[in-house]
């Protein structure tokens, strides 16, 4: 993929309304202190694109996403798709940035997706080598997108669409239960596969859910059970159970997930297939 350069212009207007994110900005721990509390991570359709500064000849910025800012905190980030997962951390710095400028409002642009929402863009600094890197690192992603193309013959979607949104759905699932971003590729690979079996037809798929522990392990599958108007339930597979702890009962979720904890000695979570695989856009 070659990463576009925005016309001086548009530059321009985008550089206005935009949070400049430099190497020594990045402290450590940005990711936290911004999906911690709340803020939701997202896919825009937007790519990674050159911003040239006209005011600065041979400086370059690079827009890497969007910071949509309401009642001065920041609700949701929008990263661009081939944003290699690598510089979250500096798109993190530079939200956290943009939540001190929420009040200021000529610095930010109307968002025309959410009622009194405003938006900045996000813009690494790519001097200091992190052009060349980025390039690289981009080469990458691409390459893995490449590499698995698997299902998406069979249908007619935008399906490298569709997968990077359930993988910002997965990163943002694991820094919730407060994970870390590089522990969520086993969760993104599992909730790409269960997007595309039910959208195949497969029987059973919407009722799938995983138990993950603290360091991104996938640990066992549940399946929800029930019928008509009652409660419905998620249950351990009893294959996993029995591997797990020894014992195949008992097999509901709550009572399950805690002989689970104990079992490996670390905290474990629950993702349901709704919440990785429903919702706009998918």
């Amino acid at each position: 993929m070659t990463i576009p350069t925005l016309p001086a212009a548009a530059a321009r207007r985008a550089l206005a309304r935009a949070v400049i994110v430099r190497p020594g900005d990045v402290t450590g721990g940005e990711i936290r202190r911004l999906f911690g509390p709340g803020a939701d991570l997202k896919v825009r359709r937007a790519p990674l694109c050159y911003l040239p500064d006209t005011n600065r000849p041979g400086r370059t910025y690079c827009d890497a996403a969007t910071a949509h800012l309401q009642s001065g905190q920041v609700a949701v980030v929008e990263v661009a798709y081939h944003l290699p997962t690598s510089l979250l951390e500096w798109v993190a710095a530079g939200a956290l940035r943009a939540a001190e400028q929420a009040g200021r409002e000529r610095h930010t642009a109307r968002c025309h997706h959410h009622a009194g929402c405003r938006t900045l863009t996000i813009a690494l600094d790519t001097s200091g080598g992190l052009d060349a890197d980025l390039r690289a690192l981009v080469a990458d992603v691409e390459a893995d997108n490449n590499n698995d193309e698997g299902a998406r013959v069979a249908t007619n979607d935008d399906g490298a669409g569709v997968d990077r949104r359930i993988t910002a759905r997965a990163c943002g699932w694991i820094l919730h239960e407060g994970g870390s971003l590089r522990d969520a590729g086993q969760l993104a690979r599992w909730a790409r596969n269960a997007w595309w079996a039910n959208r195949l037809g497969l029987p059973g798929a919407r009722s799938r859910g995983v138990i993950v522990a603290a360091d991104g392990t996938l640990l066992a599958e549940t399946r929800r059970h029930g019928h008509g108007p009652g409660p419905y339930t998620q249950h351990v597979v009893l294959a996993d159970m029995l591997r797990l702890t020894g014992g195949e009962y008992p097999t509901e979720i709550g009572i399950a997930m805690g002989r689970i904890r104990q079992a490996i000695g670390q905290p474990v979570a629950h993702a349901r297939f709704s919440e990785l695989c429903e919702g706009p856009g998918l």
